[in-house]
C-alpha cells in the first residue's frame, strides 16, 4: 500500500504547484489590465508564482507524511498520561 501513499503525495503536491503558480499569475494578470501597466505586474505575478510554489512545496516535502494528523491511539496515550484525578 505504500504506492498509494505516493499517489497521495504526487496528488498534492501537483494542487499545490497548480495553485501556489496560477493563483498570483491570475491576480497579476487582472492588476495589470486594471492598471494599464501589461506586462510588468504579469512578470511580477510570475517570479512571485514560482517562488510561492518552491517554498509551499520545500516545506510539504520536509514535513513527515501525514503530518498532522493523529495516529491511532495517540488520544488515548495522551489521555492517560494527563490524567491526574487517580479515579484509574
Amino acid at each position: 500500500m505504500r504506492w498509494l501513499l505516493d499517489l497521495e503525495l504526487a496528488w498534492e503536491l501537483a494542487w499545490l504547484v497548480a495553485l501556489a503558480t496560477v493563483g498570483p499569475l491570475l491576480v497579476a494578470l487582472w492588476l495589470d489590465r486594471r492598471f494599464h501597466t501589461t506586462p510588468c505586474l504579469t512578470l511580477l505575478g510570475v517570479i512571485f508564482g514560482l517562488g510561492l510554489t518552491f517554498r509551499v512545496v520545500e516545506r510539504r516535502m520536509k514535513a513527515p507524511q501525514g503530518a498532522g494528523q493523529p495516529q491511532r491511539g495517540d488520544f488515548h496515550r495522551d489521555v492517560k498520561e494527563d490524567h491526574s484525578c487517580g479515579d484509574c
